[in-house]
């Protein structure tokens, strides 16, 4: 369609949809996470969101996103994940006020902050139990720093050698998501809780030390230093972060989800069985039977899934929201000033 190549056409849509702003977002899920972040920090934006392409409903992700990148403008935005984006400094992305990224690596990883995983296990189960995930997401992230270091060495290799038209389309890809799934993805026979999940994380540093050695066998004169020193001076990156910057899709699906069904299916054997360690007097069976109503309304899949809200109700839980902020805020100034010239310079 010729009116998808003039950036005034989105300004008419606009008028018709009574929206100010069309914005592009990768999926259903997205939708909701992007929608939820401009109703916090731009609540007066009237923004009509589509999680797949204009053309065809079928078509989503980010590389249907990126299409419309040389058409935005202050009526059409992008919401995107960052993947290693931001980590590389991709200009394209970066510089264009009318792209906004996650700066994790995914939607997912804010899902995953540690501190609202703990509120999710409260709630689910009313316990306060000794496992957390502060502690546990802080070894976890400990134990895959060395090939996170990697695996940002390599993506940046291959973002050279596409600005540099170099790379060949099918090449080979030293740290594949699949593979990266296989080792910092959890088994589920190995999913352990008790003292923070430690015989868990040791079954991983054995994979993670594994694979590394492989790496350094196959690529002798690697140099991780200047991405280490990068990622710790120019990002402040702490060691103990990581997880904010691997794969969310990867750290959700087959690490915390197998962690809070865990935790929780044993939290809830606990409550049962303290119960039924009491006498059974009508007051014991009605505190049990008030607490499995309880539960029957609680579906903890569902508060992991929208716990990026916790995120934006505590936002020190989550630091690179801030930069979200940030971005939508400077956005919304900008496009205040825009206006304000525009009506004093009629004119233009």
């Amino acid at each position: 369609m010729d009116e998808f190549l003039d950036t005034e056409y989105y300004e008419k849509e606009g008028v018709f949809l009574e929206v100010e702003i069309t914005a592009y977002v990768e999926g259903f899920e997205d939708e909701i996470f992007w929608r939820d972040i401009f109703a916090k920090y731009a609540p007066s934006l009237k923004i009509n969101f589509y999680p797949h392409s204009r053309e065809n409903e079928l078509k989503s992700g980010v590389q249907e996103v990126l299409k419309e990148k040389n058409k935005t403008g202050k009526n059409l935005i992008l919401c995107i994940d960052s993947d290693f984006r931001y980590l590389l400094q991709d200009n394209s992305i970066t510089e264009n006020p009318y792209i906004f990224q996650t700066y994790t690596y995914s939607i997912e990883n804010y899902k995953c902050a540690p501190r609202n995983l703990n509120r999710i296990v409260k709630t689910a189960t009313l316990v306060e139990g000794n496992f957390d995930f502060i502690t546990f997401l802080k070894k976890y992230s400990q134990t895959v720093y060395p090939l996170f270091l990697c695996v940002v060495y390599f993506e940046k290799k291959k973002y050279e050698k596409i600005q540099n038209e170099e790379w060949i389309t099918g090449e080979e890809f030293v740290v594949t998501e699949k593979k990266l799934k296989e080792i910092i993805g959890i088994p589920s026979h190995e999913v352990t809780v008790d003292n923070h999940a430690q015989t868990t994380i040791e079954a991983l540093e054995k994979r993670v030390t594994a694979f590394i050695n492989e790496i350094k066998v196959k690529h002798d004169t690697i140099d991780l230093t200047e991405i280490e020193n990068d990622l710790r001076n120019h990002f402040e990156i702490d060691i103990s972060d990581v997880f904010w910057y691997l794969n969310g899709h990867i750290i959700y699906d087959n690490v915390v989800l197998l962690m809070l069904n865990k935790l929780i299916l044993n939290y809830k054997k606990q409550q049962k069985q303290k119960y039924d360690s009491m006498p059974t007097t009508k007051m014991v069976q009605t505190k049990y039977r008030e607490y499995q109503n309880y539960l029957k309304n609680i579906k903890w899949e569902t508060l992991l899934m929208t716990n990026h809200l916790q995120c934006l109700a505590f936002e020190n839980n989550c630091p690179l929201m801030e930069k979200i902020k940030a971005d939508v805020i400077t956005f919304c100034q900008d496009r205040t000033k825009r206006d304000q010239f525009v009506i004093l310079n009629p004119s233009h």
